[in-house]
C-alpha cells in the first residue's frame, strides 16, 4: 500500500487490527470495479448516534472520473451518501455525523461522471451507527497486500494502524474542493411558486439554477450543490417552512461556503431584484458580502435586458411579532438567508423579473436567455469570490519545524514555475520566491506561536495564475518536538529532542496499554 506522502500534523493514530477480508461483498447494480483503488480505511467500525465517521480511500492513479461521494447501503436497503469532505492528490476523506442508527455497508463511490465505483468482492465494508462505543478502525489494503506500518504495538501485542489525516484535512479548505456553493431551485413538486402568461416559476427557476451550476463546474476548486434537480421537494409535508429549512440543513451539512436562491417575482411590476442579509450584528459581515454579490448579479443580468429594482433587505415582523438571532440582533425576514445565516453560510436570493409581467415573461419563454441568467449569476458569484477557471496550485501544509513551514502541492499542467510568498500583516506579500522547480517549498525563519498565511502561484504561458482570499493556506506554527528514544538502564528510557524556540515548557507522557 502507497505510505501517506505528508508529514505527520497532529497525527491520528486508531488502535485496532487489519479485518479480515471478506467474500462477502456483492457489488451494487450499476458499478464498475476500480482496479486503481489502493486502500479504504475506515475510521470506527461502531459509532454512538451523531458522532462523525471518517472513510479514506486512496487510488494508485487518478480515478477517470472524480469521486463525489461514498454511496451507503443500510440493512432495510436503503442508500445514503457521505460526502466528499476533500482529496490530496489520490487519497479522498469522505465524512458524515448525520447518519440515523443502522448498520451500513460501503457499496461504492459516486463520481462526478454518475459512474459508480465498487470497491470489489473481497471488501467487506461495514460498520454501524448507535450499536456500541467501539472505535476499532476496519482497514483494507487492496492493491498490493504488503500491510499497513504498525504504529503501535500494545502490551497485548496488538497493532494500531498509523493513519495520518491531517493533509486531508487541511485540504478541506486549501485542497482540490475550496469552495462549496449550494444552488437552491426556488419552489419545486407540490409547490409551483408563481404562475403567469402560461408559466410556472417552479420550472424557470430549476433551468435558470441548473445554467448556474453548467457555468460553475467549470470553475477549478468548486462544488455544486444542488438542493433540487428536478421537479421535487426536497419534504412531502407541504409545508412552506419545513421545506426551505431542509433546504438550508442540506446546504449546511454539505459546508456551503455560500447559498443562491432562485425565484421569480410576481405581484405587479418589472425586473430583477437580489435580496441580501441585513445588517444585524449576527455574522454581521454577510450585510457586505451579499450586497457585494447582489450588485454584480444585478449589473450582469440587468445587462441582459431586465430593469435594475435594487438591492433589498428586511427583518422579520409578523402581527407584531419578531425573530432574533442568538447575539439579541433582530433576523431576517426572509427564511433562507435566516436559516443560512443561523448556520453561518452567506446567502442571497435571486428575483428574475416578474412572471406577470408581459414584457419580462416573453424573456422568460426563451430558453437561452434562461441560460443567459444563469451563468449571469454563476459569473457573480465567481467575481466576488475570486474563481477561476484557470487550474492553481493548492498548497498544504505539509510539515512543520522549529521556525519553518513546508508546503507541498500538486503539479499544475504547463507550470514551468512557481512562486510562493507570505502575506504580511498590512495583507502586502513577501515573496520567498520566483523560481521553484519542485512541488514542496520550506519557508525558514518563521516565529513559533504565530499564525501565518501562505500563497503558491504558477507560471504557465508567461502568466502568474491568479489567486484570491481562498487560495490562501494557513498555518499555526506550533511545531512537534522531535525526539529520539534510547534504552538507559534499568527500566529507564532516555528522551532526547532539539529545543522549540519560545518554549516555556515540555510535556512528556507515556501512552499505557488501554490508550
Amino acid at each position: 500500500m502507497r505510505k501517506v506522502a505528508w508529514s505527520i500534523i497532529g497525527t491520528l493514530i486508531c488502535l485496532g487490527v487489519m479485518a479480515a477480508l471478506s467474500p462477502r461483498f456483492a457489488q451494487a447494480e450499476g458499478t464498475n470495479a476500480s482496479s486503481s483503488i489502493d486502500y479504504v480505511y475506515i475510521d470506527s467500525s461502531n459509532l454512538s448516534l451523531g458522532e462523525e465517521q471518517r472513510v479514506a480511500i486512496g487510488f494508485s492513479s487518478a480515478p477517470e472520473s472524480s469521486p463525489r461521494s461514498i454511496v451507503l447501503t443500510d440493512g432495510d436497503g436503503s442508500n445514503y451518501e457521505m460526502s466528499l469532505t476533500s482529496n490530496v492528490g489520490f487519497d479522498y476523506l469522505f465524512s458524515s455525523d448525520s447518519l440515523p442508527a443502522q448498520q451500513y455497508t460501503i457499496a461504492g463511490i459516486l463520481c462526478e461522471s454518475g459512474e459508480t465505483l465498487s470497491l470489489g468482492e473481497e471488501v467487506d465494508a461495514v460498520f454501524s451507527v448507535g450499536a456500541h462505543d467501539d472505535s476499532s478502525v476496519t482497514a483494507f489494503d487492496i492493491d498490493d497486500g504488503d500491510g499497513f506500518e504498525t504504529a503501535f504495538v500494545g502490551d497485548d501485542q496488538s497493532t494500531a494502524s498509523l493513519v495520518d489525516f491531517s493533509g486531508l484535512e487541511a485540504a478541506a479548505g486549501a485542497g482540490t474542493l475550496r469552495f462549496t456553493i449550494a444552488l437552491d431551485a426556488g419552489h419545486g413538486g407540490w409547490d409551483s411558486g408563481a404562475i403567469g402568461n402560461g408559466l410556472q416559476e417552479k420550472t424557470l427557476t430549476l433551468k435558470i439554477a441548473q445554467y448556474c451550476r453548467e457555468e460553475l463546474e467549470q470553475y477549478e476548486g468548486v462544488k455544486v450543490v444542488m438542493l433540487r434537480d428536478s421537479d421535487a421537494s426536497l419534504t412531502s409535508n407541504n409545508s412552506t417552512r419545513e421545506e426551505l429549512q431542509r433546504r438550508c440543513d442540506v446546504a449546511h451539512e454539505n459546508h456551503a461556503n455560500f447559498y443562491m436562491s432562485f425565484h421569480i417575482n410576481s405581484g405587479g411590476g418589472a425586473g430583477a431584484e437580489v435580496w441580501i442579509p441585513t445588517e444585524s450584528t449576527w455574522y454581521q459581515t454577510f450585510h457586505e458580502e451579499g450586497a457585494s454579490v447582489g450588485n454584480k448579479v444585478l449589473d450582469r443580468i440587468t445587462a441582459l435586458g431586465l430593469s435594475n429594482r435594487g438591492l433589498k433587505e428586511g427583518h422579520y415582523e409578523v402581527d407584531g411579532n419578531k425573530l432574533y438571532y442568538p447575539d439579541g440582533s433582530e433576523a431576517d425576514s426572509l427564511a433562507v438567508i435566516r436559516y443560512c445565516r443561523e448556520y453561518g453560510i452567506p446567502a442571497v436570493l435571486v428575483e428574475h423579473g416578474f412572471i406577470d409581467n408581459p414584457a419580462d415573461a416573453a424573456k422568460l419563454s426563451d430558453g437561452s436567455f434562461l441560460r443567459q441568467l444563469g451563468a449571469a449569476d454563476a459569473q457573480a458569484i465567481a467575481d466576488r469570490f475570486g474563481l477561476s477557471k484557470v487550474k492553481k496550485p493548492a498548497p498544504v501544509i505539509a510539515d512543520t519545524d522549529n521556525g519553518s513551514v513546508t508546503l507541498q502541492w500538486e503539479e499544475t499542467p504547463g507550470a514551468a514555475q512557481y512562486a510562493v510568498a507570505i502575506r504580511n500583516e498590512d495583507g502586502s506579500f513577501k515573496t520567498y520566491t520566483y523560481d521553484c522547480a519542485d512541488t514542496s517549498y520550506t519557508v525558514t525563519g518563521l516565529t513559533n506561536g504565530k499564525t501565518y498565511q501562505f500563497l503558491v502561484q504558477a507560471k504557465v504561458d508567461s502568466k502568474w495564475t491568479p489567486y484570491s482570499e481562498l487560495d490562501l493556506v494557513e498555518c499555526e506554527l506550533v511545531p512537534q518536538p522531535r525526539f529520539t528514544a534510547e534504552p538507559a538502564g534499568d527500566g529507564e528510557v532516555q528522551l532526547n529532542w532539539g529545543a522549540i524556540d519560545g518554549a516555556d515548557a515540555y510535556a512528556v507522557a507515556e501512552r499505557l496499554a488501554d490508550g
